[in-house]
């Protein structure tokens, strides 16, 4: 199993007004970050919140850059 970037994040289960996204990119310029290419674990259930993790599937190794980043927006 290769090496993958992951990003773990909390949302609280009060916020039902907010779509949040993990994106990757393999540069940050041209800003064109897209969700291909990236799979959810199961999410954690920590009482008022969710723990969830994204994970990417370019292994490191094959990959010369790669970038994750956390974007939000309200429904």
């Amino acid at each position: 199993d290769s090496a993958c970037l992951a990003l773990t994040y909390r949302q609280s289960k009060a916020a039902v007004d907010l779509n949040l996204a993990v994106e990757a990119r393999g540069s940050l310029f041209p800003p064109n970050w897209t969700t291909n290419g990236l799979f959810e674990l199961p999410a954690a259930d920590l009482g008022d919140h969710w723990q969830i993790t994204v994970r990417d599937a370019v292994p490191i190794t094959n990959a010369e850059s790669r970038f994750l980043r956390l974007t939000g927006q309200r429904r």
